[in-house]
């Protein structure tokens, strides 16, 4: 069973400050929630949603409301038309609506960290290795 729409079909025709067909804004606000909680890795089922994620949907869905064509520049006279590219292009997210998102994401990934302390080897006294190079045996910080 589809969860319902993050926003609500009114905020959107706020945002938009007109009146949307109501089927199509719909569609447009189901598939940009769909998309949000793939990517906050959230449901927000039975919870409230927070504003600023209501904020991105209402934002992307009205992104993808006036540009279902995915048109980047359009002319008028001798028609011109350039399209966005990739297929997904108006339901992207932009850098903001990523932070933001982020925030929510219950899953971080993998990360690594780092384990040098660039402290350099100005004065330290080196053990000299056959066909190696050579370590490191002690600092003259640590002599006595």
């Amino acid at each position: 069973m589809a969860l319902p729409p993050l926003a609500e079909l009114a905020q959107l025709d706020g945002w938009l400050g007109s009146t949307a067909d109501p089927v199509r804004a719909e569609a447009v606000l189901a598939a940009v929630s769909s998309l949000v909680r793939s990517e906050a890795g959230r449901t927000w089922e039975g919870l409230a949603v927070p504003d600023d994620i209501v904020v991105v949907v209402l934002d992307m869905a009205a992104r993808v409301y006036r540009n279902p064509a995915n048109m980047a520049q359009e002319s008028l006279g001798s028609w011109s038309g350039t399209y966005a590219p990739g297929a997904l292009a108006g339901l992207a997210f932009t850098a903001a609506e990523r932070r933001i998102l982020g925030r929510y994401r219950t899953q971080r990934g993998l990360w690594t960290m780092g384990t040098t302390r660039n402290d350099g080897f100005g004065d330290d006294v080196f053990v000299p290795v056959v066909d190696a190079p050579p370590f490191p045996w002690y600092s003259t910080l640590d002599a006595p």
